[in-house]
């Protein structure tokens, strides 16, 4: 059941399978679990999927920011789903980039 409080959803249960999203995010990076939840949410009710934001996170995880200085520019987990950075990665520009060097 969730609440509502001065127009803000408070949830007492995880929106479907945020667990996976929050279990595959880097654990030192894993803060605002309740604000994270309720950008989740937002987001799944606009069309996202759970495969969407996993394939991101994959994405980003390979990437050079991501890897440098033992994840020193990994953003917070409530960070990359407020700026939707998880958009930013479902397509995979390096694999496509990679083949065009290939070619």
């Amino acid at each position: 059941m969730n609440k509502t409080i001065n127009n803000k959803t408070s949830f007492t249960e995880e929106p479907p399978d945020f667990k996976k999203l929050w279990i595959a995010y880097p654990e030192s990076r894993r803060v605002g679990k309740s604000e994270a939840m309720e950008m989740y949410a937002q987001a799944l009710a606009e069309g996202a999927t759970i495969e969407a934001f996993l394939k991101a996170l994959d994405v980003s995880k390979q990437s050079e920011d991501w890897q440098r200085e033992n994840g020193r520019f990994i953003p917070k987990l409530v960070n990359w789903l407020e700026k939707e950075s998880w958009r930013d990665n479902l397509y995979d520009y390096a694999q496509e980039e990679a083949a065009w060097k290939t070619e």
